[in-house]
C-alpha cells in the first residue's frame, strides 16, 4: 500500500545491488541506513551502512538469520522462511 511507504529492492548480491545505485529511483528512494541483509556479508557490502561496525558483524550468522537497519542500527534477527505445499514451484 502507498500510504506505508514501503519498498522492495531484491538481489541475490551486493553486487547485483550495486548495479541499481545510479538509477534516479534508488537514489530517490533507497537510503542505505534502513534495509534487510539477509546472511553473511554485511560488513563486506558498501550499499547498506551501519552507524556502527562491530566484531559481531564479521561473524557468520546461523541460516534463515540476518541484520534489520534502523537508521543505520543493525540488529540481528530470525527471518521468516517460507515452505512450498506439495506439487507447487
Amino acid at each position: 500500500r502507498p500510504e506505508y511507504g514501503i519498498r522492495f529492492l531484491l538481489c541475490v548480491s551486493a553486487k547485483a545491488m550495486s548495479a541499481h545505485s545510479a538509477d534516479g529511483w534508488y537514489k530517490t528512494h533507497i537510503t542505505g541506513s534502513d534495509g534487510v541483509w539477509v546472511g553473511d556479508g554485511i560488513s563486506e557490502q558498501y550499499l547498506m551502512k551501519p552507524s556502527k561496525m562491530s566484531n559481531s558483524l564479521y561473524a557468520e550468522v546461523p541460516n534463515h538469520f540476518g541484520y534489520l537497519l534502523r537508521r543505520g542500527r543493525p540488529v540481528l534477527v530470525r527471518l521468516i522462511e517460507g515452505r512450498r505445499k506439495e506439487g507447487e514451484q
